[in-house]
């Protein structure tokens, strides 16, 4: 699970208050609790026997995904792909349908994943030098390069001002009140005329450059992961409407004081008051250097279905992510919570309903079981999957996302605890999650996760997008998040098993009680 790094294990646990209990009753509430945690240790740390088939095989699951073997499951070493392979012979075994028969038959949806890493960022001019973020900033992701490049001052970019400038293989420098669009206009005049570089800069308005400079800077000094041939919000690409505009740069007010020998906010005003834009010397020059090293890696998401008896397009989406993260120096991280549990939970729920099936037992709807790649590096798997899905996106009738839920026996407070998040009619959802609960030991919180949903990103939320109901259920946060301490001997197997048998029912009433649900 990826999420704003702020703590919030505490608002996730129930602490009842002690203000209100007198002495003898506080210290009678405090005997049963230690007997009930001490009974629920020893409930989740015993051996579990091959006997108890269901929670050997959760152990089993979690125990090989978190192994050395799989070294954290992470893309960026490969190592998603051991992961992926366990998942697709798990998947064989129970003769699921696969994503794909042609040409060949596979349950693995492959994509590539655009590794981009800055090397050096610096403009100089007229023997100083500039700095990425504080002087500048290169919209795009692409590599731009000048060694020296001619600068041409083309006044407020409009037509007349630049049908006069020779602009082929220079740099075109222009006045803008919105550095947002300010380069829209005249991205086709500057590319029919073979521009090389477009230089904004806001005279009017200088906290404009420092928002954005704050924005793309975080991007700057960080490798950022994005799907091949994918287009992504504005900031890791240019504000332009072309494919392949003409690189630009963004530049402060000092920088192109500098360029233009007085203060923009003069040139500005002149300007406006109609007087003649200024031209620059022939011979002013200057250099740019933004360098980016660019790799690209292969990953897959791994994609089983069950058919509905009816040939419906309509489906189910059940998915959880199985990569975690990659090493850092001698630390590695098994992930057993952050997602192990998750990935154990979605094989055992298809391995139940293809013995449905095996039984003959029909479904309204397609019930698809995505074990999504590259979730931690930016929800990359399961926003590929949401782009190229197995049936048409809008007959989704609802996603149920499963991320760390391997706690449930271990969190604070009596009740074991099954958290619900997400944004379209949850309201509805939570009644329906809650008649479901009616027989279990689960307790179903959909409330407290509501103020911070917009931080909890996990594969729920391309869909989620979409306007489509999607859902993130989750024990919640614990202090081994994304440590090497998220170990296999902190899991709860009974609580995943509790978790299995209450998501089996849930999705069986949504399945055969689907006209209702879209009707509400």
């Amino acid at each position: 699970m990826r999420m704003i790094k702020f703590t919030i294990a505490k608002e996730l646990s129930i602490n009842p208050s002690k203000s209100d209990f007198n002495k003898s009753l506080l210290w009678l509430r405090l005997a049963i609790a230690c007997c009930l945690l001490l009974f629920a240790q020893v409930a989740i740390c015993s051996p579990i026997s091959k006997v108890d088939t269901s929670l050997y095989q959760i152990k089993k699951h979690i125990e090989i995904l978190c192994s050395p073997d799989f070294y954290g499951r992470s893309p960026l070493t490969g190592d998603d792909k051991k992961a992926a392979i366990y998942i697709d012979s798990i998947f064989t075994a129970q003769k699921l349908k696969p994503y794909k028969t042609v040409p060949t038959t596979s349950y693995k949806q492959p994509f590539s994943i655009v590794c981009t890493t800055p090397k050096s960022s610096i403009i100089t001019f007229l023997g100083k030098t500039y700095n990425f973020g504080a002087d500048f900033i290169t919209l795009g992701t692409e590599q731009v390069t000048f060694n020296e490049i001619s600068v041409v001052f083309g006044g407020t970019g409009t037509p007349e001002e630049l049908d006069i400038i020779d602009l082929k293989g220079k740099a075109l420098l222009i006045l803008t009140n919105n550095l947002r669009v300010g380069a829209l206009n005249i991205q086709d005049i500057a590319k029919s005329k073979d521009c090389a570089l477009v230089i904004l800069v806001n005279p009017t308005k200088t906290q404009q450059f420092e928002q954005i400079s704050r924005q793309v800077n975080v991007l700057q000094f960080e490798t950022t992961y994005t799907i091949a041939n994918s287009k992504k919000s504005v900031l890791t690409r240019s504000f332009s409407p072309l494919a392949d505009p003409v690189p630009q740069i963004l530049i402060s007010n000092q920088l192109a004081g500098a360029i233009l020998g007085e203060n923009p906010h003069t040139v500005w005003h002149r300007i406006n008051r109609g007087e003649e834009t200024r031209v620059l010397p022939p011979s002013l020059k200057l250099g740019l250097q933004f360098e980016r090293q660019i790799d690209t890696i292969n990953t897959q998401n791994v994609i089983g279905w069950i058919p509905s008896s009816n040939n419906s397009h309509r489906s189910i989406v059940v998915c959880a992510h199985f990569d975690h993260l990659a090493p850092q120096g001698q630390d590695w991280y098994p992930g057993a919570d952050d997602n192990a549990s998750g990935t154990t939970l979605l094989i055992e729920l298809a391995k139940r309903f293809a013995a449905k099936t095996k039984q003959g037992v029909e479904f309204k709807n397609n019930i698809v079981f995505a074990a999504f790649s590259a979730e931690e590096i930016g929800l990359l798997g399961s926003e590929h999957y949401s782009k190229n899905p197995l049936f048409p996106i809008d007959s989704t009738i609802i996603v149920l996302n499963f991320d760390m839920v391997g706690r449930v026996g271990k969190q604070d407070g009596i009740e074991k605890t099954l958290f619900i998040s997400g944004a379209n009619r949850i309201e509805r959802f939570s009644e329906i999650a809650l008649h479901v609960n009616a027989d279990t030991s689960l307790y179903i919180d959909y409330k407290s996760m509501a103020d911070i949903a917009s931080y909890l990103l996990s594969d729920h939320y391309y869909f989620e997008l979409k306007g489509i109901p999607a859902y993130l259920l989750t024990t919640g946060l614990h202090q081994e998040y994304h440590t090497p301490f998220d170990t296999p001997d902190r899991i709860s197997y009974k609580g995943i098993n509790d978790i299995i048998n209450y998501a089996q029912r849930l999705i069986i009433h949504l399945d055969s009680n689907t006209n209702q649900w879209l009707k509400d």
